[in-house]
């Protein structure tokens, strides 16, 4: 099974949990991406409202270096009671009265899901199964980080930073003494 595929089961099945509460789910697309905070945030997922989607649905994002089977579930909860808000209140007040009565619990930037849900949850995995695939590993390399290149006169305390497509032409003339400056920093091209 495809992890879109397994998200979709979730969601219709979790529609009817939201049901019990009076709570309705509206029509949501939910993909595989990385949330606006970028591929090295934590955040396992992000509800966006209607208005920003052509096909004015709400669109849910689960970050694809998470796999936890009930952690993704519990995270598509919290999204889902975003999208019946439709992301108009953040983690305020409204999000807080829907969030609780459908069983998330803790701080409402980070829910957990109390008891109840968290055995509906174990229930819906025994369902659908587990999240499928495999996890999408950020590899990231330190980057170099160059020293601009620097220009000091020898007589006096004035001092230059040279761009980097003049550092061929070699240190510049002080103004003040028309001395050579001395080289500071990476001046290789």
């Amino acid at each position: 099974m495809k992890k879109e595929t397994w998200l979709k089961s979730a969601v219709a099945d979790i529609t009817g949990y939201f049901g019990k509460f009076g709570y309705k789910i509206p029509p949501v697309n939910v993909t595989i991406g990385w949330t606006s905070y970028g591929k090295r945030s934590n955040a396992v997922g992000e509800c966006w409202p209607r208005k920003a989607a052509s096909d004015k649905r709400n669109v849910i994002f689960v970050n694809p270096n998470h796999g936890d089977s009930e952690n993704i579930l519990s995270t598509l909860i919290h999204e889902l009671v975003h999208a019946v808000d439709d992301c108009e209140h953040a983690h305020g007040q409204e999000f807080r009265k829907i969030a609780t009565d459908i069983g998330l619990e803790g701080k409402m930037r980070s829910t957990v899901p109390g008891a109840a849900l968290s055995a509906y949850i174990e229930r819906l995995i025994k369902k659908i199964g587990p999240y499928p695939g495999s996890l999408l590993t950020v590899v990231s390399e330190a980057r170099a980080v160059r020293q601009t290149p620097k220009a000091k006169c020898p007589s006096c305390s004035y001092r230059a930073s040279v761009p980097r497509e003049m550092v061929q032409y070699g240190p510049p003339l002080c103004p003040i003494h028309g001395e050579k400056m001395e080289q500071r920093g990476d001046w290789k091209p």
